[in-house]
């Protein structure tokens, strides 16, 4: 997670980055790395945000993120489905059960195919359990579940998942 989730960011305004994953992000731009994010983003679904409107919080995003860290995103895979019905607006040909929502694998899949990755030296960072299945499903030997609440310790789940804050994998990369 780089920003704050606790409601549907359907504003530039409303968008605030974390100020542990900022630190992580300066960090790691000294490995030059390729930045891929994957995200559900039932909001189109439900009708909440436009297409048009979520490309163009990206675009912010990636102009904050490179105004604060010298790095950007290279690219987004995007899922808009969400299968549940019942939101005023919500645009019936994303209301479907999907193979690219998360915790299927099918962006991961496109987005190893299309950028070549390797998955031995891929990382996986998510905030769910549901973001840290299609990473293990895909191979990924890297899959870090960040947990604001943890001290710098580091869990390790038998699902296959290591669990830590972002300070702990920002020491990870020394």
């Amino acid at each position: 997670t780089m920003i704050d989730e606790e409601k549907y960011k359907n504003s530039i305004k409303k968008i605030k980055f974390l100020n542990d994953f900022l630190i992580f992000f300066k960090h790691i731009k000294k490995f030059n790395p390729l930045i891929i994010c994957i995200t559900n983003q039932s909001a189109i679904s439900k009708g909440f945000i436009t297409f048009k409107k979520l490309y163009k919080l990206h675009e912010f995003l990636n102009y904050k993120l490179q105004n604060k860290t010298k790095l950007n995103i290279d690219a987004f895979y995007i899922c808009p489905h969400y299968p549940e019905k019942g939101f005023k607006g919500e645009i019936k040909k994303y209301k479907i059960r999907c193979g690219c929502r998360k915790p299927q694998n099918l962006l991961f899949k496109q987005a190893s195919k299309n950028y070549n990755l390797d998955s031995s030296v891929t990382y996986n960072i998510g905030n769910n359990v549901s973001d840290m299945i299609p990473g293990i499903k895909s191979n990924i030997k890297n899959n870090i579940l960040i947990n604001r609440s943890l001290k710098n310790n580091v869990i390790i789940n038998k699902s296959g998942y290591k669990e830590m804050n972002y300070l702990t994998l920002t020491n990870k990369f020394k």
